[in-house]
């Protein structure tokens, strides 16, 4: 019989460790007012020139090359659905965003636990303290932190 340690590459399951909190069931214009009121420069919207013509008008198209005068760049937070946001505010700090079939974590992920622990502190704290930095639940406290764990078909 052989014997297997260690990571199998074939298998057919993704797992997840997460010390945070659980997010399901979120109400989108609070989560959304929170975040906007923490980040409110992340998510704006600029108009850039697309087009490469050397002529000034108003008009939505160039008359010389028919493309758009205007191109719209970055992420309007009226464009997102709420864990698209959560994933978004996840990216720019230390928290792990997780979602899977109508379940959505966010918290350290093993390398932030490890951080974490090998920097002295208490992982629980970090946790908590990056979830409130971030805009996602400001009155939580350390003792709302929990481990999440699972494994699914991937």
């Amino acid at each position: 019989m052989k014997k297997r340690i260690g990571f199998v590459s074939n298998s057919s399951t993704s797992s997840f460790c997460i010390l945070g909190i659980e997010v399901n069931g979120i109400e989108e214009e609070k989560m959304r007012k929170m975040v906007q009121e923490k980040h409110p420069d992340e998510f704006k919207v600029e108009k850039v020139r697309a087009c490469e013509c050397d002529i000034d008008t108003d008009q939505n198209f160039c008359p010389n090359c028919g493309t758009h005068v205007w191109e719209e760049v970055g992420d309007s937070i009226e464009d997102l659905d709420v864990y698209e946001l959560l994933e978004l505010v996840c990216q720019k700090t230390p928290l792990y965003f997780h979602n899977y079939d109508g379940d959505t974590y966010i918290g350290l992920g093993e390398g932030g636990v490890d951080s974490a622990i090998k920097q002295g502190k208490n992982p629980a704290e970090v946790a908590a303290e990056a979830i409130k930095e971030a805009g996602i639940r400001p009155d939580i406290e350390t003792t709302d932190i929990r481990l999440y764990s699972g494994a699914y078909y991937s």
